[in-house]
């Protein structure tokens, strides 16, 4: 996750994001990973991680519901 969140930042810090919904995007991914560090998961810990990820490949919210489009495909395209 560490590597992961290293190229997230490599992308925030090289690429001039015009689009704030990608650039939110990705900070909120990057923050998210970097609350993991350095923290022993147990069921409590894992569950900001797992929520973001369970939100981002199971197409679903639980405020907006089922996504239309792949959220990270529509991310990457807005870059």
């Amino acid at each position: 996750m560490e590597i992961f969140r290293d190229e997230v930042a490599s992308i925030l810090n090289n690429i001039d994001i015009s689009n704030d919904e990608p650039f939110e995007f990705l900070k909120s991914l990057s923050a998210t990973i970097y609350s993991m560090k350095d923290v022993t998961l147990g069921y409590d810990e894992s569950k900001l991680l797992a929520r973001f990820l369970w939100t981002v490949f199971a197409g679903w919210d639980l405020i907006t519901g089922y996504r239309k489009k792949d959220i990270v495909k529509k991310m990457i395209d807005a870059i």
